[in-house]
């Protein structure tokens, strides 16, 4: 059962507290939001339908108030290339923000900077610019008397000019996507590398884009989608379109020097399993152990054909005492009332992370989260995407909330969801605790998991004896509030 209590002094939230607070969707914010933070009201605010590519690295983003005032930061590290939709577009205080409709920083306002860019219907999007300020009028000066008129000296004959040096010659080659070939593409990012000669002052790189025809390039028609400057090889270039061709034009110094083969994006297979039978094992005969024991079999999963990590200090068990000892202390660790049975989805990631890795008190220091979603579509992706990018299972509130599963594995067709998010799933691998289940590695199409026999239909969450507040994110309220009514699922975020 996923029904949790509470052993550890964490606070009730009383019914006025509740019905004043916001329901925060996934991911927790990781910090507070800046101490007397200033700044102008967001102005010129533009309604977009963009999507925003992050290079690795940390970025923060904000809530403001009508006045312009930081209500909420949150500041998050990407270990790879990502992204996010972005509905809105304004400036403040002279700088450009995209509103973020999804992912990590949803309902934040991400400050335009080094590493994203904003990729509008095939367009790079141009920062809103600050209003200019009316110039102050220049005072008129005092007359000056006028001088005695001074005759005119005899004219300097010019000097003969002196010719500029003729620049030098400046050439170039790409390397990748190779001219004169068409390259087939199945991922979200990619690399483009060329090789140049001569003194190069300046660079910029062009890049044309056209539907497939017939599944292929020719005949199509190119339209430009950017130009950027200040590059250098390799560049890497995210958010490319499933069933697209590209091709790109170098520009030195000034002038068009060459033009690369085309990329053609399409779909491909990718799959990716880590089950092992060897390190799994039944609840039974305690009934209640649905959490522990998919905690113990993730960590195996991790362990022998995943990717733990730096800092993973899980040793591979299979046993029955093993399996008790972390309900006992996930129960210890939960947000869920101590007389339901089982653990909730905070005590599950606990959980996960104590026994794992060794941290779990922070935003920061958890490798695995708690995400809720608005659709069973968006959690399917979102499930996928986890496990492909850092190689490790899924927990699912099974049972509309009532038990755990384990989504050990995924096969899709489209761009790699490692990537990018343009991938129709063709099934899931799921594993169940439960021996009288029978559900071991067994494949589920994308339409069974969502409408199949409620033994494994993935569902809303509708439980509601998880009245604490998680000590371990920001705010306070009630945790069930953030999952009721949502797919729920325990993944990956490092």
């Amino acid at each position: 059962m996923v029904r949790v209590g509470a052993m550890h002094p964490w606070r009730m939230v009383s019914t006025a507290a509740i019905l004043a607070a916001t329901i925060t969707i996934g991911l927790a914010a990781t910090s507070s939001p800046a101490a007397a933070a200033s700044g102008s009201a967001l102005t010129g605010i533009t309604t977009i339908d963009a999507r925003l590519t992050f290079a690795a690295g940390t970025y923060t983003a904000y809530r403001f108030s009508s006045t312009g005032a930081v209500t909420a930061s949150y500041r998050y590290t990407l270990a790879r290339a990502s992204g996010a939709p972005a509905t809105k577009q304004a400036s403040r205080s002279g700088r450009t923000y995209y509103y973020v409709s999804a992912g990590v920083w949803a309902g934040y306002w991400m400050p335009a900077g080094s590493g994203i860019k904003a990729t509008l219907s095939g367009s790079a999007l141009t920062p809103v610019p600050p209003p200019t300020p009316a110039p102050e009028a220049t005072p008129a000066p005092d007359p000056t008397p006028a001088p005695d008129p001074t005759p005119a000296p005899e004219a300097t004959p010019a000097p003969d000019a002196t010719p500029a040096p003729a620049p030098l010659p400046v050439s170039a080659a790409f390397t990748y996507p190779a001219p004169g070939k068409t390259t087939v593409l199945h991922a979200g990012v990619h690399g483009i590398t060329w090789k140049e000669h001569g003194a190069v002052t300046t660079r910029a790189i062009t890049q044309r884009y056209a539907r497939t025809v017939n599944g292929g390039c020719s005949g199509v028609t190119w339209k430009t989608a950017w130009s950027h400057g200040g590059i250098t090889t390799p560049y890497a270039i995210s958010g490319f379109g499933l069933n697209y061709c590209y091709r790109y034009t170098l520009i030195l110094n000034g002038k068009k020097v060459a033009t690369s083969g085309v990329l053609l994006v399409n779909g491909a297979t990718f799959a990716e399993n880590f089950y092992n039978g060897a390190t799994v094992r039944y609840q039974d005969p305690d009934y209640t152990a649905c959490v522990a024991a998919s905690t113990q079999m993730m960590l195996n999963f991790v362990a022998t054909k995943g990717a733990p990590g730096s800092g993973f200090r899980w040793a591979v068990s299979s046993s029955y005492g093993t399996q008790e000892g972390i309900l006992r202390w996930e129960r210890g660790h939960m947000t869920q009332v101590t007389s339901h049975a089982g653990v909730d989805a905070n005590g599950w990631r606990n959980g996960l992370n104590y026994y794992g890795w060794g941290a779990y008190t922070t935003a920061a220091s958890m490798r695995y989260r708690v995400f809720a979603y608005p659709s069973y579509g968006s959690a399917l992706s979102a499930m996928v995407q986890a496990i492909a990018r850092y190689d490790k299972p899924v927990g699912i509130l099974g049972w509309a909330g009532g038990h755990a599963q384990i989504v050990n594995g995924y096969r899709v067709t489209g761009l790699d969801p490692a990537t990018s998010n343009q991938f129709s799933v063709t099934a899931i691998y799921l594993t169940d605790p439960l021996a009288s289940d029978r559900m071991r590695n067994v494949p589920l199409s994308a339409q069974s998991f969502g409408s199949g026999s409620t033994t494994y239909r993935f569902r809303p969450y509708v439980y509601t004896d998880s009245p604490y507040d998680d000590p371990y994110s920001s705010g306070t309220m009630a945790a069930y509030r953030a999952w009721y009514g949502k797919w729920v699922i325990v993944a990956p975020a490092r």
